[in-house]
């Protein structure tokens, strides 16, 4: 990378600007005083701006996917394919996925490079909107339904239930559930205790984020007022 496209990465001035800087002696290379912005800057070269040391910005990246099952969220769990073999080849940055699913999980799912979202997304208290679509292994009674939606905690553990029904009165198997706080390990354990075992989960809304123009298995960048959003939300 040329010096002052260098220097402007690292958010100090414009390309323009940072040729002024560099002729005006104001910045070195490996301790010494370059004044050539068309210097090549080589990995593990040191650069520094007024004798402190400068590194280029690492741009936010924020990606919607809508994952399709039989994919994991890390390379690890054994199955034939992760989330990041499909998304991380169009980055350079590294990105990291918010959340947990299971590999036959389906749904919006968001991956990100901003350590600080994911931390907050990622607090056991941290309460955004989330539906999901469940497959039961059996139908749900109404009054197992009234039951979930008021617990409060599972396995010692927060969790937020603000709305759950069936999403078609004639199928009791399938239901809509709106979560606000907790996790979807904690879904699987609640309903498991009431002798459910679901067979099938679509996240179908992350924080307001939608699968408009989503279809299974692709993904996007989130616009800028989308970004917004999701910032704002926890």
């Amino acid at each position: 990378m040329r010096l002052n496209k260098y220097i402007a990465h690292c958010g100090i001035c414009n390309r323009r600007q940072a040729v002024d800087l560099i002729k005006g002696g104001l910045v070195k290379v490996n301790d010494e005083v370059v004044k050539n912005p068309a210097i090549l800057i080589q990995e593990g070269d040191q650069v520094s701006y007024k004798n402190r040391v400068v590194v280029p910005l690492v741009p936010k990246v924020y990606v919607l996917m809508n994952k399709p099952k039989n994919v994991s969220i890390t390379s690890s769990e054994g199955v034939r394919k992760s989330v990041l073999d499909i998304v991380q080849p169009k980055y350079e940055q590294a990105l990291t996925p918010i959340g947990h699913m299971d590999h036959m999980d389906l749904g919006l799912l968001l991956l990100t490079n901003d350590e600080e979202l994911i931390q907050k997304y990622n607090e056991p208290d941290a309460e955004f909107i989330r539906v999901f679509h469940l497959s039961l292994s059996r139908e749900m009674t109404l009054e197992d339904m009234i039951q979930v939606k008021e617990t409060k905690s599972i396995n010692q553990q927060v969790i937020n239930i603000s709305n759950i029904d069936f999403l078609d009165k004639e199928e009791e198997r399938i239901v809509g559930i709106e979560l606000i706080q907790g996790s979807v390990e904690q879904l699987r354990a609640l309903f498991a205790a009431k002798d459910y075992l679901i067979e099938k989960l679509d996240c179908m809304n992350f924080a307001n984020l939608t699968k408009k123009d989503l279809p299974r298995g692709w993904f996007r960048d989130l616009q800028a007022k989308e970004v917004v959003l999701v910032k704002h939300f926890v």
